[in-house]
């Protein structure tokens, strides 16, 4: 089968690297897999293999006006269907909301001739929402315009059941179905051998993701704060990058804790950074199904997370594998976190449920369910 898979980039975020996770799958299974991506390929983090063919369109640009953003998006869906004209895939499955209004927008009313079939047939197109479309609003423009383009798609796949059910209210006429992230599982030592994962202090507790606001890392710093009296043992290291940096630094700078919270970047290795860990925090405002939390959870990781998204709780169990936060509440953020910290017998307990719990979400149980899908919908039972 030939995939097309659009996104408009394979740096950033989990659904980014998800995109690039899913390409490798599917290679594996020996289908034919196309990457587009509307930014360059050079800019790529997440890499594929070579067995997956990858173009780069460099069309990301900043518009200063409406104007510019309109010409901008025009010639976007006129090169993404030149490029999807000249692939004649089976299928597209596309990620992300902008992404998949482009790519909508791009392939309708687009028919291929491919003469082993010997006859034309219309490209279904599979879109994934990355985000909860609930809490993370685009403008009234783009808003307006996934209302048009959205109908359009041949399926559409939420992460979570609550989200699914949201978009079946948008849109009541589609085909909606949950298919949550997946996680490539490392194989780990026994838990009975000694790891990089420091058995005595000074401790590590991890947070990753973009610094940007949604993902509370100010209220995390602050939380930080309230209980450093009690964190001596403990450093926190925040990897990520974006907008908020030099606010974050600042805010970690007025509170004196240089010494104990980093704000070390991105890592290409963020397996090795996990297993050099004792605890993952997870701060954000909210999130549909967070890549960083299922990681951070197959590497043994017990976790302390605020209640970002109505899966969480799934995941994340109170008294199993680590302790639950109410959105917006420094406070209890900050005795959850003193919680965990001074508690290191529980940490290793807690750690291998969480291993536990991660095991289902990795590619040998949710690849499958990709294949039968795409089997499913382009017709090629």
């Amino acid at each position: 089968m030939r995939i097309a898979l659009t996104i408009h980039a394979l740096h950033g975020g989990g659904a980014e690297r998800q995109m690039a996770e899913l390409a490798n799958y599917l290679a594996s299974a020996h289908h034919e897999v196309t990457v587009v991506t509307l930014d360059r390929i050079d800019r790529d983090t997440y890499k594929v293999k070579p067995s997956v063919q990858r173009i780069g369109l460099d069309l990301m640009s900043h518009s200063k006006n409406l104007v510019q953003a309109w010409i901008a998006n025009r010639h976007r869906i006129t090169k993404l269907r030149a490029t999807l004209k000249e692939l004649q895939p089976d299928a597209i499955v596309s990620f992300t909301d902008k992404m998949n209004i482009l790519s909508l927008a791009a392939a309708a009313s687009l028919d291929f001739h491919r003469p082993e079939l010997g006859s034309s047939r219309h490209c279904p197109v599979i879109i994934a929402e990355h985000s909860d479309p609930r809490r993370q609003r685009l403008s009234l423009l783009w808003e307006t315009w996934r209302r048009f383009t959205y109908p359009k798609a041949r399926c559409i796949l939420a992460l979570t059941d609550e989200i699914a059910a949201d978009l079946q209210q948008r849109f009541p006429n589609q085909d909606i179905r949950v298919l949550p992230n997946a996680i490539e599982l490392s194989e780990l030592p026994s838990p009975d051998v000694e790891t990089h994962n420091p058995a005595r202090p000074p401790y590590r507790a991890i947070a990753v993701g973009r610094l940007a606001k949604e993902k509370g890392f100010d209220k995390l710093i602050q939380a930080w704060q309230l209980s450093r009296n009690l964190l001596t043992d403990w450093r926190l290291d925040i990897l990520g990058e974006g907008e908020q940096r030099k606010p974050l630094e600042m805010l970690i700078q007025s509170y004196g804790l240089n010494e104990t919270i980093s704000l070390p970047g991105w890592s290409h290795h963020i397996a090795e950074e996990l297993d050099k860990s004792n605890l993952f925090i997870l701060s954000s405002n909210y999130e549909a199904l967070p890549l960083s939390l299922l990681e951070a959870m197959s590497h043994r990781l017990p976790v302390v997370s605020t209640r970002a998204s109505d899966v969480i709780p799934k995941l994340v169990r109170e008294n199993q594998n680590g302790w639950l936060v109410t959105l917006d509440d420094t406070q209890q953020l900050s005795r959850a976190i003193s919680s965990a910290c001074q508690n290191p017998e529980a940490l290793h307990s807690f750690g291998m449920r969480s291993r536990e719990i991660a095991e289902e979400y990795s590619w040998n149980r949710i690849g499958p369910k990709w294949l039968q899908l795409l089997k499913e919908l382009s017709g090629n039972q």
